[in-house]
């Protein structure tokens, strides 16, 4: 029997404990399953987060699209370029997309479905609105365009599509906030539910161990009842004892047994595996000195406790030096402690994980709410900081960004730096992007979170392990920061524990980057929406001042329409005709300006290459065009494809037409030249051969035929050897020394000719050469000389003749031999200084004795410059009248140079002007005495002929009118007056020619427009052999006029501010009284009035955010600070929304008391709904500058690079990073640049110039280039482009013209 209760005892105690370890693992399991959960549960909430910021994204996307939509719409209004319709094409494609993407994320709310049908109306309104107006544009001009567009009725679909679209992202951030709430709620109910599967672990425990402890109390009363029993049942008991230590074997839980000592008594098998120790060999040994370490933590205490109270103690306690958790349960008794415990280390992980994940969580969700927020970057960044100490118990966090110019990490938020780690780390290479070896710069260079779980093992740490050690920091991570893509730096994350950033903790880490990233590219957006505002404006102002200084026509063609839709006004440079003349001529323009043989050509073989044309290539054609005055000018068009329609057809080309007129003359001028050359040879009346290297003919003149008896034979290309076969080896010789370069000429030589007669003959050889310098072959030229000596008299006696001309013609004639130092006189000549006929004339130092001693110094330089072979510039001089009669000598000179170019004589003519320079001198006498008499009158003073042609009229005139000299010049008289008067003026000047005196009262019309009332006169006049009207005219403007003038200013201010969307408005402080022009009662929707609104009534009218900044403003002023704000909107409750920009300022009193508030507003919502608009300007400038057929570059006025064209790279050689570093002058020959630096210093100062330049390219290649440079302003500065064309072809035409005209000019001098 007590048997049998011994084994019932144990067997209650066993089921007990089979029960608990059943509860711990189903709470177990149950704890891991709403782990699982719990993260399924979080990873919808966040889908539903991101895929409502995926709908707020693309409700912005809808928005910017309709808003570029009616913009560009608004802008091909205004302009009607072609251009906006690119942008209208795009932005109504990136709507309907928008549309479809909406539909599918809102595929299963039936609400948002209903918004999105009305919102789809609205944009397919929008579309049809923005068709309407490009269509009654081109169908019916600006005027029509602007009656549609202000109809009232029109329906605003722009305001719909921001109306629905604003309740839609109202819609989606009430979701966001929802979801936001739940997420909270579900961690709140998480962790209540962690905490009470906790407690009733706690609880049944506890409960286990009482029920264990009640039996074991029942198993001694058990036991004290056995002891009665003897020896009989020693063994029995024994072996009863044996078998309950083996069930401690079996259990589960470690199990030690130790003495009131506390020695060890017993350890069973799980001890000695937890305590790494040999249960055997653990017995009789002191507890303290088995396990040293123990006797300084809790164990100790609670083992003396528990033994001293003998009450039952439990306890959870880490062990470091075998790295456990343990859950210790000790059981007192007298004869020592029965002590339980369990490794509970995985459990401890299980919830310390749950712990820092609902941490990590909590962070995110905070940071999520701060960036819906968000709207400055360091803000943002110092809060992110400060939650994730406070809320996600980081120990420390900072944010670094990089330092693009020194590739360094610079900190700019932290939070939680108590012992000043963050300045340990300045002093190292940590924060050195290329350096460092560190988390942060790993981080910022690969893109990825870097995590260190054991900063004092991991070896990346090691230069930080001390500071990480005193700042009590055991792990980190550093998440990559991103905008647009690219990392800009990093957040640094440090955590007490070790291994804290697992892979759960990295993923919602990384999910707080993505978000970080999301707001940073909101912001960025931000930025280039201003930049791209800024950007627009220069563009627009950097393509207008392109297009103004290209010498070409610059134009877009549409091959379709058969029409110009852009010219600038390089037309009217070229062709004489304006932009809009060209525009009006419609899909006439070819027909009626291109050459009819040209035309044709065009469209035979033009015209079909526009469909093969590529991307990027470019097509070239040569053709005449009639300019305005119906003459061919030549035009060289570059053209290339500018707009495909949807299946890839050119629509518009852009073209750049060069005038080569000048070039083709050229062409015409040397292949003339060419034609003359054979012409002059042939049919020269001397005998000239002109032979090639290899002495074989390449023209002849018939002369030479009939000379050497070879007439009717063509002699072009045959040997001279062959036709002269017996020629002496003497002519062989001199041959070839005249194709080495040298002249050979006898004056008298005999020659037997063919049919043995002798003849006297005179001949020369020398050499002809190419452009490149080379001999090309020689010339021959003879003459046959027999009849000379009779001739000579002949000679004398002409020469008799020619002394009797110049003495008739007042001319003298001269000659100087450089080597020989003498010179000749004509008779005439000695008679002009007062001197004796001699054979020889005076010396250089006499002759300028003779000459007045003003003129001296010029001919003196004149004798020097001609010696040295420079072109004289003295016109007249005098000679020196206290030895000779005064007279005007007018000279002309030339100079004679052997074949090395030295000088070997001088000689000219002088011709007596005295008589006709005392005529021109009174001539300008009286000229200047009328010029004096007109310019004195009241009035203006005019002198035209019968045909209109001004000759003659006064500064006055001048003056009033505002035309220059030679604009009047080209003016008629009837073009100074109004329309309505031309025909009775046209009667009134025909009287006067009649020789009627008239008289007339008009207004006289300026160049600018304004018309100024003048009483004219008009009488007849015989000027310079012809009748012309003479007229005078005073300014008879009066008071009346200056009234009415006052009014036409006004009105025309009205207008202005209406054109420029301004208003003005003034209050005078001391009356307390306003004023606001119309303008500004119109920006506000109210009547217009002598008397403003109110204050504190136009406060209402603005927009209730702005209202406190206005009255600020206002109190500002009135203190004498200058106001700040610069931007503010209307009350939409009230009126349309408006953005006005406003400028105040203030009159004050001698005492510094604000008398007068003066201002103006700018409407500026245009602008601000129109940023987009840059991308149009852009793509036209770039395409107008890499389409331009030379090289084009632009330089500010320090010498910087600012921009240049794909052909400047390819033809210099340069990369684009070298051009950017180089100085304008290095892109140009060394013989060059000084020339170069002065002419652009002139550009920028004068404002233009062009001239001839030669490149140097990288290579060291020489290129002559044209270079037409302009001066403009370009981001606030002046800066200077300049557009190349390539010469080298002209240069050789030229060339080759100088060439020939060098051989006909030998020609002609023998």
């Amino acid at each position: 029997m007590p048997r049998l209760t011994v084994m019932t005892l144990t067997s209650k105690t066993d089921k007990l404990l089979r029960a608990g370890r059943i509860f711990i693992t189903i709470a177990i399991i149950g704890l891991v399953a709403a782990s699982i959960y719990s993260a399924r549960r979080i990873s919808r909430i966040t889908d539903n987060v991101r895929m409502t910021n995926n709908r707020l994204r693309l409700t912005e996307e809808v928005l910017l699209h309709s808003i570029n939509n009616t913009s560009a719409a608004r802008g091909y209004a205004l302009t009607g370029d072609s251009s906006f319709l690119t942008t209208i094409r795009k932005t109504a494609n990136g709507l309907d997309e928008d549309i479809r993407n909406l539909l599918s994320v809102y595929n299963d709310d039936a609400d948002m479905r209903n918004r999105l049908d009305s919102l789809q109306k609205y944009v397919s309104g929008r579309r049809l609105l923005s068709d309407s107006v490009i269509s009654i544009r081109d169908k019916g001009g600006l005027e029509q365009t602007a009656s549609f567009m202000d109809n009232p009725g029109k329906v605003r679909y722009l305001e719909h599509i921001q109306r629905i679209l604003s309740g839609m992202e109202e819609h989606e951030r009430i979701n966001l906030k929802k979801y936001n709430e739940s997420r909270d709620d579900f961690f709140s109910l998480l962790n209540n539910l962690l905490l009470g599967v906790i407690v009733l672990i706690m609880i049944f425990s506890s409960l286990v161990m009482w029920l264990a402890m009640r039996e074991l109390a029942k198993r001694k009363a058990t036991q004290s009842l056995l002891e009665n029993y003897n020896t009989r049942l020693q063994q029995e008991v024994e072996k009863e004892t044996k078998s309950r230590l083996q069930i401690f074997e079996r259990i589960t839980d470690a199990f030690v047994a130790l003495d009131p000592e506390f020695c060890y008594i017993y350890a069973n098998k799980r001890a000695g595996e937890i305590l790494n120790r040999d249960p055997q060999k653990m017995l009789g040994r002191y507890i303290w000195t088995e396990f040293p370490e123990g006797a300084t933590m809790p164990f100790k205490q609670a083992y003396e406790n528990a033994m001293k109270n003998q009450k039952h103690i439990s306890l959870q306690e880490h062990f470091p030096s075998h790295g456990l958790w343990l859950e210790t349960n000790i059981y007192p008794s007298a004869e020592g402690l029965s002590v339980f415990f369990r490794d509970i280390t995985e459990r401890k992980k299980t919830e310390e994980k749950t712990q820092r994940t609902t941490r990590l969580y909590n962070f995110v969700s905070q940071v999520n709410q701060l960036i819906i927020y968000a709207h400055d970057e360091r803000r943002l960044f110092k809060e992110i900081c400060d939650i994730s100490v406070a809320v996600g118990d980081f120990e420390m966090s900072w944010v670094g960004l990089i330092n693009e110019s020194e590739s360094t990490i610079v900190p700019v938020a932290h939070a939680g730096d108590k012992t000043g780690y963050l300045a340990q780390l300045t002093k190292t290479t940590a924060l050195n992007l290329k350096e460092s070896t560190g988390p942060t710069a790993s981080a910022i260079r690969t893109g990825k979170t870097v995590a260190s779980n054991n900063i004092q093992k991991d070896p990346i740490m090691v230069p930080w392990r001390e500071s990480a050690k005193k700042s009590g920091f055991c792990s980190s991570a550093a998440i990559p920061v991103k905008r647009k893509g690219k990392a800009i730096g990093a957040l640094c994350l440090y955590a007490q524990e070790q291994d804290f950033f697992g892979a759960d903790e990295v993923f919602l880490l990384e999910d707080v980057a993505k978000s970080i990233s999301y707001v940073l590219d909101r912001f960025e957006n931000e930025k280039e929406k201003e930049r791209a505002a800024q950007a627009l404006r220069e563009s627009e102002a950097f393509s207008d001042s392109l297009l103004a200084a290209s010498p070409d026509i610059v134009y877009i063609y549409d091959i379709v329409k058969g029409r110009n839709v852009y010219i600038n006004d390089g037309v009217e440079k070229n062709l004489g005709f304006t932009s809009k003349e060209i525009t009006e001529m419609g899909d006439n323009v070819l027909v009626r300006l291109m050459h009819p043989d040209d035309f044709n050509h065009y469209l035979a073989n033009i015209y079909p290459r526009y469909a093969e044309l590529g991307e990027s290539k470019v097509l070239t054609n040569e053709y005449r065009m009639s300019d305005k005055n119906e003459n061919w000018r030549w035009l060289e068009s570059k053209e290339t494809v500018y707009l495909r329609d949807a299946a890839g057809n050119p629509v518009q080309i852009f073209g750049v037409a060069t005038d080569i007129t000048e070039r083709k003359n050229r062409e015409a001028v040397l292949a003339e030249k060419e034609h003359q050359l054979r012409l002059f040879v042939e049919y020269s009346p001397a005998s000239i051969a002109m032979l090639d290297s290899n002495m074989r003919y390449m023209v002849v003149s018939k002369r030479w035929l009939v000379d050497n008896q070879l007439e009717g034979t063509d002699v072009t290309g045959m040997s001279h050897y062959e036709v002269v076969p017996n020629i002496s080896d003497e002519w062989k010789d001199i041959h070839a020394r005249c194709l080495g370069g040298a002249t050979e000429k006898r004056d008298e030589d005999i020659l037997i000719m063919r049919d043995g007669t002798a003849e006297w003959l005179k001949w020369e050889i020398l050499p002809w050469y190419k452009a490149s310098g080379v001999v090309g072959g020689i010339v021959i030229f003879s003459e046959y000389i027999t009849e000379r000596k009779k001739a000579e008299l002949e000679i004398l006696q002409s020469k008799e003749r020619l002394e009797r001309g110049e003495e008739h013609a007042q001319m003298g004639s001269w000659e100087y031999d450089v080597i020989t130092q003498r010179g000749r006189w004509s008779k005439q000549m000695f008679r002009f200084f007062g001197l004796p006929t001699a054979e020889y004339p005076p010396s250089i130092e006499a002759y300028l004795d003779l000459i007045h001693k003003d003129d001296r110094p010029a001919v003196s330089q004149v004798f020097t410059d001609m010696q040295e072979g420079k072109p004289p510039v003295v016109s007249i001089y005098r000679t020196n009248p206290e030895k000779t009669p005064l007279r005007y000598l007018m000279p002309s000179w030339s100079v004679d140079k052997n074949k090395k170019g030295n000088v070997v004589r001088l000689s000219g003519t002088i011709i007596d002007v005295t008589s006709q320079v005392a005529v021109e001198k009174a001539i300008e006498e009286e000229k200047k005495v009328s010029d004096r008499i007109i310019n004195t009158l009241p009035g203006v003073f005019y002198l035209y002929n019968k045909e209109g042609k001004f000759l003659r009229w006064n500064e006055k005139f001048s003056a009033v009118t505002g035309y220059s000299d030679s604009e009047i010049r080209q003016l008629h008289p009837l073009m100074l007056f109004p329309e309505k008067d031309k025909e009775l003026l046209a009667g009134k000047i025909a009287n006067v020619l009649e020789n009627k005196e008239e008289y007339a009262e008009v207004d006289f019309i300026t160049k600018s427009g304004e018309a100024i009332p003048y009483y004219f006169t008009g009488v007849t006049i015989e000027y310079e052999g012809e009748t012309c009207l003479m007229g005078v005219g005073i300014d008879i403007s009066d008071t009346t006029k200056t009234r009415r003038q006052i009014l036409e200013v006004t009105e025309m201010m009205e207008r202005a501010e209406a054109h420029a969307h301004m208003g003005s408005w003034e209050y005078d402080v001391v009356k307390q009284r306003g004023k606001w022009s119309k303008q500004t009662f119109r920006f506000f929707n109210l009547p217009y009035s002598d008397t403003p609104p109110s204050f504190d009534d136009y406060l209402e009218l603005i927009h209730e955010d702005d209202r406190p900044a206005i009255a600020k403003m206002l109190e500002d002023i009135q203190q004498g600070i200058i106001p700040t704000i610069p931007m503010y909107r209307t009350n939409p409750e009230k009126l349309p929304l408006r953005y006005l920009k406003p400028s105040w300022a203030a009159d004050r009193d001698e005492n510094g008391n604000v008398i007068r508030i003066y201002g103006a507003d700018i409407d500026v919502t245009e602008q601000i709904y129109s940023a987009k608009a840059i991308s149009t300007e852009k793509i036209l400038s770039d395409t107008v500058i890499n389409s331009l057929p030379g090289v084009f570059s632009m330089f500010d006025s320090k010498g910087t690079p600012l921009r240049w064209n794909h052909n400047f790279e390819t033809i210099m050689g340069y990369s684009a990073v070298e051009i950017s570093k180089m100085n304008p002058v290095e892109f140009f020959a060394e013989t060059d640049r000084e020339r170069i630096s002065k002419n652009f210093a002139g550009v920028l100062e004068k404002g233009g110039n062009s001239f001839e330049v030669t490149f140097k390219t990288k290579r060291g290649e020489l290129i002559p280039y044209y270079l037409v440079s302009r001066a403009v302003e370009y981001q606030g500065e002046i800066c200077m482009i300049g557009l190349g064309i390539d010469i080298s072809e002209r240069k050789k035409k030229e060339e080759e013209v100088r060439e020939i005209s060098d051989q006909l000019r030998s020609l002609m001098a023998h």
